[in-house]
């Protein structure tokens, strides 16, 4: 496993239409990972197709960030990371683009940290084992 620096380009926003991934869709668990009263989404705009992680519940302490790949999860850049500095409190990452012309093949997921333990989303169009660990990790991709 291997994570990187992020070099992408940050937005302070999703866009216009914000849904998530997966939502309406019970094959995805509706795009919700839930941990504890914790609930995590990467959280999408309809226009400009942009991503964040969303972390609902979160408590003094908490990070958010999400994750981008263009090897299929095998290497992969940690972006957009915030902290709750208040709690209960809904704490969203910076946002990245997803696809455009321009932007292709990235495969996103959402991250937390909570309780001193990190943890990402479970549940994504695209899943596999493209690392040392051999352990299966669930990606969002828009192919």
């Amino acid at each position: 496993m291997k994570g990187g620096k992020c070099h992408y380009r940050a937005y302070s926003g999703v866009g216009v239409g914000a849904t998530h991934k997966g939502a309406g869709t019970e094959k995805y668990n509706y795009g919700i990972t839930k941990r504890g009263s914790r609930y995590l989404v990467l959280q999408t705009g309809k226009l400009y197709d942009r991503s964040a992680a969303v972390l609902y519940g979160a408590r003094k302490g908490d990070k958010v960030w999400v994750t981008i790949s263009h090897s299929e999860g095998k290497n992969w850049a940690s972006c957009g990371h915030k902290s709750a500095t208040n709690s209960p409190t809904t704490l969203t990452s910076k946002a990245y683009q997803h696809s455009s012309s321009d932007v292709q093949g990235h495969y996103m997921r959402a991250c937390a940290k909570t309780d001193g333990k990190v943890w990402c989303a479970t549940n994504g169009n695209k899943a596999n084992r493209k690392h040392s660990d051999n352990k299966k990790r669930y990606w969002w991709t828009d192919s």
